[in-house]
């Protein structure tokens, strides 16, 4: 049997049962080591023999400088997002303070 006896969870389970069933998977995966945080993609391929899958042979990738690089990425364009709102929300106030100077009469 492929799928090992101690998974319970259905996600898991499903997974095991489609390698069982030959099909190939793909997922991705999260380490915590004391001196780094690693982030890989893992693939699944079922190896047949007369048509009844006998192993599993995964393939991973270390994806952690990519995933690194998106993150900063998608660090950069949320702060500039933020930085941008202000600017509008700063400009907006600006405009009612000197509608409000105007309507009260006061001169700068």
């Amino acid at each position: 049997m492929l799928c090992p006896s101690k998974v319970t969870s259905s996600p898991i389970s499903h997974f095991w049962s489609d390698l069982a069933a030959g099909k190939a998977k793909k997922a991705p995966y999260y380490a915590n080591t004391k001196t780094a945080q690693i982030f890989g993609r893992s693939t699944y391929f079922p190896v047949e023999v007369e048509g009844k899958v006998i192993k599993v042979i995964k393939i991973a990738t270390n994806v952690t400088q990519n995933k690194m690089a998106a993150d900063s990425q998608n660090s950069i364009f949320s702060n500039r997002s933020i930085l941008y709102d202000n600017r509008i929300f700063s400009m907006a106030q600006l405009y009612r303070q000197q509608q409000f100077h105007n309507t009260m009469g006061y001169n700068r």
